[in-house]
């Protein structure tokens, strides 16, 4: 419990020295930074504002509707609307909770216990999670590609190069069991 607790205070410092740096830097701390600042916020375009806030609403539909269509193929029932109701329920869970999962178990509850296919809901919400992160890295690495003489970064070519290594290797092992058999038998023999 303690660790937990230490944990949260860690989390909570660091944040604020993040945010302290990233005021510092952008000269928030001075009076000529600050009038900057509310000059700026002040000006901006409220159309753009408002199509702001409303497209993360329009990808979490999109999400939803990814998400109808991977339920209905394992066979539960569901309607694009009430997933995008949990999806939004989660989002909200994903900034409240300490973790990224909150969400995700979130939407696994409440589409589980509307359809009482809670194993089912719960391998529909990690495939929709795979998916997304698999079209994020697939774009990371076309962006990347298409940047990397502007960049010149070496080090995001290799990052990049490890995590769709990762991601490969963990969708092979999610799809094919001979890696799963041959952990089993390699256990076994220890």
């Amino acid at each position: 419990m303690k660790s937990k607790s230490l944990f949260k205070v860690l989390r909570v410092i660091i944040t604020v020295l993040l945010l302290a740096y990233v005021f510092w830097k952008s000269g928030l701390f001075s009076t000529d930074g600050r009038a900057e600042f509310i000059g700026t916020v002040g000006s901006a375009s409220l159309f753009y504002v408002l199509l702001s806030i409303m497209f993360p609403s329009f990808l979490d539909f999109i999400s939803s509707i990814k998400w109808h269509y991977l339920s209905r193929t394992i066979g539960i029932p569901s309607r694009p609307l009430q997933l995008w109701a949990y999806y939004i329920m989660g989002r909200f869970f994903n900034l409240v909770l300490p973790s990224n999962i909150g969400g995700d178990i979130t939407r696994v509850h409440l589409h589980g216990k509307a359809s009482g296919m809670k194993a089912q809901c719960a391998a529909a919400v990690f495939m929709e999670r795979f998916t997304g992160l698999i079209a994020l890295i697939l774009i990371a690495l076309v962006i990347g590609w298409l940047q990397s003489k502007v960049l010149n970064i070496p080090f995001m070519d290799v990052a990049m190069l490890v995590t769709m290594g990762a991601t490969l290797f963990g969708g092979w092992a999610i799809i094919d069991d001979r890696l799963f058999n041959w952990l089993r038998m390699l256990s076994g023999k220890l």
